[in-house]
C-alpha cells in the first residue's frame, strides 16, 4: 500500500511478509489483555530502569549501537521514512503501519495493543508486531545511497525472565546485530525500552538495488519470539566539501608527450537483470538433463535418449560450444553436482521407457577433462530412485526425493527420502525425511542450509497437473526441516542455481505446457523477491539444469513441451545478475 510520510510529498511503498506459517491462527483475547496489561504496568511504572545491552556483532560490516531509550521517543534529524510498528494510527513523526503483505496462504494475526491516552510513554512503543517463532519483516523501497536505520523495543518482562528471554538478530541488507531485551532486567517486573541504530547500510547492497531489508528474527536459545515497536530511516548526510583557493597562475613549461590513455573498463555486452540467448548454438538437443558449472564452463550431461549422447561444453568467455566423448551409459531425470574436479551423476533414471522408467542404481564420479568414468556407490538397498534432487554439503552428497519408478505408477512411487552419503567413510546415512514428498525438483545449497525447490509428484496418474510448489528448506546444524513458503509458478522438471546469496528456479512443466518464468528466492533471509522475470527462449523450457557462473545465470538446452513429442532444444541464454561477478574459468584445466 502506498503511504506518505507526515509532512512530506514522498509517497513510498512498503512490503512486508512473515516467514512463520504458524502465525495464522486467531489470538486469544486472554493474550491481547495480557499484552495490554503489561502496557499498563508499563505506563505505571515509577522509575525507570536502566538498560545496558551487551552487542554480540554477527558479519556487521558498517557498526550498529544500542542505547537505552526513555519512554518518550526524541529523534533527530527528521527521518525519511517512519513506521509506527502494529498500529493504523501515526504520529510522533511516525506513519501508519498499513502494510500489504506478500503472498501468504492465509493473513497472520501480530500481537497489538490499543494506545494508552495521556501517557508519558511514547505511544510508537505502546504498539508492536510480533511473532511467536519466526521473523518479521519489512522491504521497504528508497533510493540509492547509505543510511542509518533505528529499531524501536519495548517490552515488559512480567515472566522474571533474566536469561534467554527475548534474544533476537535484527538485520538490515547485510548488517547485522543481536539483542537481548532481558538481559538487565533487575528485577522479575522490569519495563524495558531499547533502540537498535545500524550504521552506513547500503540500499545498492541487495539482489534488488534501492530496498532496506530490515528482518527482525528470534534466536535459536530464546524462550521468545521477536517484536518489533516502531523502524526509523535516516539518510546518511553527505560531506560538504570546501573548495580549495584557486592558485595565481604560473607560467607553465612545454609539456612533455602525453602517454596513451589507459583503456576504458570492460562493459559487460548483456543487460542486467535481463535474459539475453546466444546466438551459437550446441551440436546437440538435449532434455531432462542435467548441467552444472565446472571451472568457468558448463557442462551438460545426459537426456532422455534411446543410446548414449555426447557432453556438450559451453564457454560463456568465448560463447562457444564443445562436444566431448559419449557418456559410456545413458541416463535422464537427474541432477548433478560438483564435488572437488569431478562431477557427481547420480539419482537419475537409467532403464526402461515411458512411462515405466527404472533407476540407475549406481553413483559416478566424471571427469570431463580427462574423460574417465568411475563408480563410487550404488544407491541403498529399497532407496534407489531417479529424478532425484542432489547437493553437496561439507564433503558429503545429499539426495532429496524422487521416484522409485517412472511416471504414473502411484502417488507412494513418489517418495520423500532424504539420504546422505560419505565417500570418505564410504557410508551412507538416512536423514530426515522431506515435509513434501517430489520428484522433478531441484536442491541448492548455501550456507548451513539446503534449499529444495519446484517438482512435482510423478507417480500420480496426473502427474502433470500435480506440481509440488513448497520451498523446503534443511537446516544442517539443527538437522531440521522447514517449509518457508510456495513459489508463485509451478516448476516441474528443473532444478535451481545460485548467485551469492540468491537462489532463481526457472522455466518448467505444468499441464503439458512450458514455461519461462524465473523466480528468485534470497537464501540469506528466505524470503521470495517480488521479482519475476521471462526467459526469451519462445514457448520457455524444461528438463534442464539452471546453472551460474560468477554473476550470471545459465538456462541451456531443455525443451518446449509439444505432443506428441517434446522439442529438444540447442539454445542457451544469459541472465547477468551481478555485474561484478566474474567467471574466469580455468584454461590449464581445460587444457591438460
Amino acid at each position: 500500500m502506498a503511504w506518505g510520510a507526515e509532512g512530506g510529498s514522498a509517497v513510498m511503498i512498503i512490503y512486508g511478509e512473515p516467514i512463520d506459517n504458524s502465525l495464522t491462527d486467531n489470538l486469544e483475547s486472554t493474550e491481547e489483555q495480557d499484552k495490554f496489561n503489561e502496557a499498563r504496568l508499563v505506563r505505571n511504572a515509577v522509575e525507570y530502569v536502566m538498560v545496558s545491552l551487551i552487542v554480540a556483532q554477527i558479519g556487521l560490516v558498517y557498526g550498529a549501537s544500542i542505547e537505552e531509550l526513555p519512554y518518550t521517543v526524541r529523534h533527530e534529524p527528521t527521518p525519511v521514512v517512519g513506521i509506527n510498528v502494529g498500529s493504523q494510527l501515526g504520529f510522533e513523526g511516525f506513519s501508519p503501519d498499513n502494510i500489504g503483505w506478500l503472498k501468504t496462504k492465509s493473513v497472520p494475526s501480530f500481537y497489538s495493543s490499543v494506545p494508552v491516552e495521556n501517557s508519558n510513554i511514547s505511544d510508537v512503543l505502546q504498539t508492536w508486531r510480533e511473532s511467536t517463532s519466526g521473523y518479521i519483516r519489512y522491504v521497504i523501497p528508497v533510493a540509492p545511497g547509505l543510511y542509518n536505520i533505528q529499531c524501536l523495543f519495548a517490552d515488559y518482562n512480567s515472566s522474571g525472565y533474566r536469561v534467554n528471554g527475548r534474544k533476537m538478530i535484527v538485520s538490515v541488507n547485510n548488517n547485522k546485530t543481536s539483542v537481548d531485551l532481558f538481559v538487565a532486567s533487575s528485577s522479575a517486573m522490569s519495563p524495558t525500552a531499547v533502540k537498535v541504530t545500524l550504521l552506513n547500510v547500503d540500499s545498492r547492497n541487495t539482489a534488488v538495488p534501492g530496498r532496506l531489508i530490515i528482518t527482525v528474527k528470534k534466536q535459536t536459545n530464546s524462550l521468545l519470539g521477536p517484536l518489533l515497536n516502531g523502524i526509523l530511516i535516516f539518510t546518511v548526510p553527505t560531506p560538504t566539501l570546501t573548495p580549495s583557493p584557486t592558485p595565481s597562475p604560473t607560467p607553465s613549461p612545454t609539456p612533455s608527450p602525453s602517454p596513451s590513455p589507459s583503456p576504458s573498463p570492460t562493459v559487460s555486452p548483456f543487460p542486467l537483470r535481463s535474459w539475453s540467448m546466444s546466438t551459437v548454438f550446441a551440436a546437440t538437443g538435449r532434455y531432462e538433463s542435467c548441467a552444472v558449472e565446472l571451472h568457468g564452463r558448463i557442462v551438460h550431461l545426459f537426456g532422455r535418449n534411446r543410446t548414449p549422447m555426447p557432453v556438450s561444453v559451453y564457454d560463456p568467455a568465448s560463447y562457444t560450444w564443445t562436444e566431448l566423448a559419449a557418456t559410456p551409459f545413458s541416463a535422464h531425470h537427474l541432477q548433478c553436482a560438483v564435488y572437488n574436479d569431478s562431477i557427481i551423476v547420480g539419482g537419475a533414471f537409467g532403464r526402461g521407457s515411458f512411462p515405466l522408467e527404472r533407476p540407475l542404481n549406481d553413483v559416478y564420479l566424471y571427469k570431463p577433462n580427462s574423460g574417465a568414468w568411475i563408480k563410487v556407490t550404488s544407491m541403498p538397498a529399497g532407496r534407489s530412485r531417479g529424478s532425484c534432487g542432489l547437493g553437496v554439503y561439507q564433503g558429503k552428497w545429499y539426495f532429496a526425493g524422487g521416484s522409485l519408478l517412472g511416471h504414473a505408477q502411484g502417488v507412494n512411487f513418489t517418495v520423500s527420502f532424504f539420504d546422505q552419503y560419505d565417500p570418505f567413510t564410504n557410508t551412507w546415512t538416512v536423514m530426515p525425511d522431506l515435509p513434501t514428498r517430489r520428484d522433478h525438483g531441484g536442491v541448492a545449497v548455501f550456507g548451513d542450509k539446503l534449499f529444495l525447490l519446484g517438482g512435482q509428484v510423478g507417480g500420480a496418474a496426473d502427474f502433470w497437473i500435480q506440481p509440488v510448489q513448497q520451498i523446503d528448506v534443511f537446516d544442517f546444524p539443527s538437522g531440521v526441516w522447514t517449509t518457508i513458503g510456495e513459489t508463485l509458478q509451478p516448476h516441474g522438471g528443473v532444478s535451481p542455481a545460485a548467485v551469492g546469496h540468491i537462489i532463481a528456479i526457472a522455466g518448467g512443466e505444468y499441464n503439458n505446457k512450458s514455461s519461462a518464468v524465473t523466480e528468485f528466492l534470497d537464501a540469506s533471509t528466505m524470503q521470495l523477491l517480488p521479482l519475476t522475470l521471462n526467459m526469451t527462449q519462445p514457448g520457455g523450457r524444461h528438463g534442464f539444469a539452471l546453472t551460474s557462473c560468477g554473476g550470471s545465470f545459465f538456462a541451456g538446452q531443455g525443451a518446449i513441451s509439444k505432443k506428441p513429442n517434446d522439442i529438444r532444444l540447442k539454445s542457451i541464454e544469459r541472465l547477468l545478475w551481478d555485474s561484478s561477478g566474474l567467471c574466469p574459468g580455468n584454461t590449464s584445466f581445460w587444457s591438460p
